[in-house]
């Protein structure tokens, strides 16, 4: 499903959604971290190489992605004074 443009959403809308963005962000961290741990207890038993740390990194984007949004959405509750 596609977003509509942020300026185009109602004040409860928005706030849902940043409500739903703010829960997705946190998860993605603490998923990121257990990865991160996870693949450098791996990697100092042996059992790993250091190539399998590119998924965390590359995870990244998408929590960077996901506080951009936030921020503007944001902006926009500010905007119309909420």
């Amino acid at each position: 499903m596609w977003m509509k443009n942020i300026s185009e959403l109602s004040n409860e809308e928005l706030l849902k959604t940043k409500k739903n963005n703010s829960l997705v962000r946190g998860m993605l961290i603490a998923f990121l971290i257990a990865l991160t741990v996870l693949n450098h207890v791996n990697i100092i038993n042996g059992d790993q190489h250091w190539s399998v740390l590119a998924i965390p990194l590359c995870l990244i984007l998408f929590v960077l992605l996901n506080h951009n949004s936030l921020k503007k959405i944001d902006k926009e509750l500010n905007s119309s004074g909420l």
